[in-house]
């Protein structure tokens, strides 16, 4: 593999594992929101049965 390629295969590593971390921040936030008791029916109930990961909106 050339010294390019190698490059490229880093960058792309590192874009993932930025989208990765950005994916479990939204997630962590998301459940929080959901699980607050001050947060909307009617907003909660636009999540339920998605998987966020850990967790499964009921």
């Amino acid at each position: 593999m050339n010294e390019s390629q190698e490059r490229r295969d880093f960058i792309t590593a590192m874009e993932r594992a930025k989208a990765e971390a950005l994916q479990a921040e939204i997630r962590r936030k998301l459940t929080m929101l959901l699980n607050d008791p001050f947060t909307p029916e009617s907003f909660k109930e636009a999540f339920v049965g998605i998987d966020l990961g850990a967790s499964i909106i009921r």
